[in-house]
Parts: C-alpha cells; structure tokens; sequence
C-alpha cells in the first residue's frame, strides 16, 4: 500500500484496483469500437461532402425556393403518385440545401424516404437513404449493429466507464512523501510527467495514468452526455426532466387539434399561416422539421433548431384545421436542466464551439482508445509466464459507505447498478455449485 493515500483509499485500495481491472478488461472490446467510432464520426459533416454530396448541395441561385405550402403540395403531389394511401410524415427543410427530405407511411404501416428538388418540387432521382461509412460508424457507436441488446451493451460499458474513470482518479491520487527534514510533498515524477526512463511497465503505467487524469474530465463529460442517449438512463433523464419542467409540456404531451369539418381552402390556408411564421421566425441557419399529425385530433408540430449548437432550438404547435398556435417552446423559457437534452449533442460529438470542440472531442475520443490499449499492455506486462495476471482475491472489508457509494452509483447509472447485480447472482450461484462440487468429492474421498 502507497503511504499518504487519503483514508478510504488506504483501506480499500485493492479492492479499487480489482473494480479498475476487471472492470476495464471487461468493458474494453466495446470501448474500443465505440471510441474509434466516435472518433470518427465527430467530423461526419466535413467529410460527407464526398460520401453524400447532395446532402451539401445549395439551392439553384437563379431561381426561388418553395416556401413551406408549395412544399407540401409538391410532397403531397410526389407520394400520392405511388399509391393514394400514402401519407405525408415528416418533411426536414434547410433554406440553405437543395434537398427537401420527406419521410411518408405507406399502406402498410412502413416508413419510406423521398427527396425533392428545394427549388422545384421534383423529386432527385438517386438521392435515397443509401448508407455511407459515418451512417455505419453510428450504427456500431450507439448498438453495434446487435439491436436493442446492443444499446444495452454500450450503455453497460459506457457506464462502467464512469467507474473506471472514477476508480483510475483514485487510484493516481498522489502520494505524500517526506523528506530528512520531515517536510512532506507530493510526488511529480509518475503523477503529473511520464517516467519514459526505467522499468518498461513503468513507462506504460505512466502512459496509461498520467494522460488518463489530464483528460479524465473530457472522457466523463464524453460519457455522461453519451448516456443521455441509451435506453435506461437516457429514457429515466428524459421523463424525469418532462416530469419537473412545466415548459416542456407541448413536446411531452402535444395539446389537441380541435376536430371540426374541413376543407382543401381552409387546409392551404393552415399551410399559408405555418409558411409565413417559419419564414418571419426561422433564418436561414435554422433547419426546420415539421411533423404533419397521422390523427384527427393531432397538431401540425415545427422543430427548429441550429446544428451548431444546442442553445436554440424552438417548438411550435399548430391546430390541423385552424391554424392557431396551440403551443411553444423556446430556450429561453425553459429550465437549466432541461437544457442538458438540448446540450448533450453538440457537446457529445464535440459542435458545441465548431472545429476546435470538435478537435478537443477528437482527442478525447482517441485518449478513450489509448486507455483501453494501453490497460491491455500494462497486463500482459505485469502477468506471469503461466498465470493470467488477475488480482489475488482477497476478502473486502466490510464498510457502510462503501456500500453506499455502490447503491448511489447504482441508482445514477442503472445499467451498471443492473450489471452489478447480474454479476453478484452469477457469483453466489458459482460459489453455490463450487462448494457442491467439493462436498461431492469429499463424500466419494
């Protein structure tokens, strides 16, 4: 034990050291492809210029672009051509991009894609939802291609991640040292610099922990806006932030349209009055998405927002049959935490401040990498001609808020609460046929 470590790690530790261990060995298969994934996709919309030019195309200069009523004609237009039971979904529009795309519901119940000419209506002929290699890269970063399974598994290792990150801090937590005088100091060497003379495994514990503690911050923060996405904490942040912000109501729980007779004047007319407030309330660095309702009594809804940055995303909700505004949010009006949703994005893949954010993201993505690798090194340096190099198991002492800490980090992140639990069953029921085994051979002795 390292003299001068703050009391709870004193007395525990070893058993920090085996969490970190087991913990990282663990989680590293999945750790690797979600970092490396990550890393890649931070700068999807400098490179999708060449995977899928007509995302970036701008509209023909010489001419005008159709105002939200002519684009939901011609979109209405489009898909009734396939069949007349289609019906118009969702519409996404960019006053900046040649391309209108629309999503519409077949007979069937089926979600299919088309994609107009923002100028002219038409619909662009091979401009459908092929899949590039970013569209592959978040496939694997978010479920690695295994479904709801895999969100699962991603938000066990993310989660676990914020064990490794807390655990590797305490761990690194600098020891005190004493000199002749009895003066006491931190140590530098090993801590905050990287002893690259020496003993090898020195060399790669200081590659491993040192790197670690400076980025260890930006890899939590990487972490905790990418569990806002998963299915347990994510889905339990979500209702819990609609639960206590009044103001996120029209999102939560969208107010009805009042169900009266209609017409096709008094529809182009709804269309007219929702046209002319994306115009006069939405710039051109908006991008608008307007979801049309698949209800009698459903609202027309407008989600407009800024992909730089999350701090301006508005809402609007409009009556099917009149028009009137039944509903809005603004960010303004809504509370601090509420705005994490809004946040948690562009801090996640790093377009909170544009290229140097996304540098920043980069980085931490690859140190999230390096971490994993490097641990890997360190084991198989430290182990053994013949042993697997595990940490001796060794009895824990009991402690009230060691189990506290445990239940708290359970409760936060569930998935590693759930994990944990699975991870005790099959731990007793190991113990319970082990012990069996032996009583047997006992008996035949």
């Amino acid at each position: 034990m390292r003299p001068g470590k703050i009391y709870m790690l004193q007395k525990f530790y070893k058993a920090f050291w085996k969490w970190h261990f087991y913990a990282g060995i663990i989680t590293t298969p999945t750790l690797i492809i979600v970092s490396l994934t990550g890393a890649l996709y931070v700068y999807q919309d400098n490179f999708r210029h060449y995977t899928k030019p007509f995302l970036f195309q701008k509209p023909d200069a010489n001419k005008p672009i159709l105002n939200f009523t002519d684009l939901t004609n011609a979109a209405e237009k489009q898909i009734a051509k396939l069949s007349k039971h289609n019906r118009l979904t969702v519409m996404d529009i960019s006053k900046k991009r040649k391309i209108v795309r629309l999503r519409y519901s077949t007979k069937d119940k089926k979600t299919k894609f088309m994609t107009l000419d923002h100028n002219t209506g038409e619909v662009l002929k091979n401009q459908g939802e092929e899949k590039d290699i970013f569209d592959i890269a978040i496939a694997l970063h978010s479920s690695l291609y295994l479904g709801k399974f895999g969100r699962f598994l991603v938000e066990i290792s993310t989660s676990w991640a914020m064990i490794l990150i807390l655990t590797g801090i305490l761990l690194w937590w600098p020891a005190k040292t004493t000199d002749r005088e009895g003066n006491t100091s931190r140590k530098v060497r090993g801590v905050y610099t990287i002893r690259f003379k020496g003993n090898q495994y020195v060399t790669y514990r200081d590659l491993h922990t040192v790197p670690g503690f400076y980025f260890s911050i930006l890899m939590a923060l990487v972490a905790l806006t990418g569990l806002v996405f998963t299915l347990l904490f994510g889905t339990a942040f979500r209702v819990g932030t609609f639960m206590l912000d009044p103001a996120l109501k029209p999102f939560m729980n969208p107010p009805k349209s009042k169900v009266v007779t209609t017409n096709e004047t008094q529809r182009q007319k709804v269309y007219s009055i929702i046209s002319t407030h994306i115009e006069q309330s939405f710039d051109k660095d908006y991008f608008t998405r307007v979801t049309f309702p698949q209800k009698p009594d459903a609202p027309i809804s407008v989600l407009a927002f800024k992909r730089s940055f999350g701090s301006d995303t508005r809402l609007r909700v409009f009556d099917q049959y009149s028009g009137e505004m039944l509903g809005k949010i603004d960010m303004e009006n809504i509370r601090m935490f509420s705005k994490i949703l809004l946040y948690a994005l562009p801090i996640h893949i790093g377009t909170v401040f544009g290229e140097p954010t996304k540098a920043l993201a980069l980085i931490t993505c690859l140190m999230i990498t390096w971490m994993c690798v490097s641990g890997i090194i360190m084991w198989f340096k430290r182990k053994k001609e013949g042993s697997w190099g595990f940490p001796k198991s060794k009895k824990l002492e009991k402690s009230n808020s060691l189990r506290v800490t445990i239940a708290i980090l359970g409760i936060v992140f569930p998935a590693f609460g759930l994990s944990l639990i699975i991870a005790v069953f099959i731990h007793l029921i190991y113990k319970k046929i082990r012990k069996k085994s032996n009583t047997t051979e006992s008996n035949i002795q």
